[in-house]
């Protein structure tokens, strides 16, 4: 079983910024990556991130989004993922995820150059994670440090 450490690191009205870091079953650290979700809004549906806790996470072939690691058990929530993707606006404007997180290697303002920085390269970036993960259920611990 690995463990994944979600650590988020920033948040303004838009999106939330993080680091996630993959470890084996020794502990080793084997990949680390970036996040972009949107900010926490009391859990609410379709506009909010998650809860920072521990959860449950086991790969999973979504009907619309393919590959994706299911995040599982999130109180009041169902279909939250790891998935592939680039824009997330909390205030409404472009966005592809409705509570999940989105990973990538790094961040730059994309289509439609908005001043909103989006996530990038997160196609290659989430088969890493998954060839780098066997099919049991695995420990996500999401924290959050954010730098003010």
């Amino acid at each position: 079983m690995a463990t994944l450490l979600l650590i988020r690191e920033s948040v303004n009205t838009h999106n939330t910024k993080g680091k996630l870091e993959l470890f084996n079953n020794n502990g080793n650290k084997i990949y680390e990556c970036l996040t972009l979700e949107l900010p926490f809004k009391d859990n609410q549906r379709y506009i909010s991130s998650i809860p920072a806790k521990e959860y449950e996470v086991e790969k999973h072939e979504s009907e619309k989004l393919g590959p994706v690691l299911h995040i599982l058990d999130v109180e009041n929530r169902s279909q939250i993922y790891f998935h592939i993707g680039n824009h997330v606006d909390g205030e409404g404007g472009k966005n592809q995820v409705e509570g999940c997180i989105l990973v990538g290697d790094r961040y730059i303002d994309i289509y439609p150059y908005d001043g909103i920085e989006d996530i990038v390269n997160s196609g290659e970036t989430m088969k890493k994670i998954l060839n780098l993960l066997d099919d049991s259920v695995h420990n996500l611990i999401i924290t959050e440090d954010y730098q003010l």
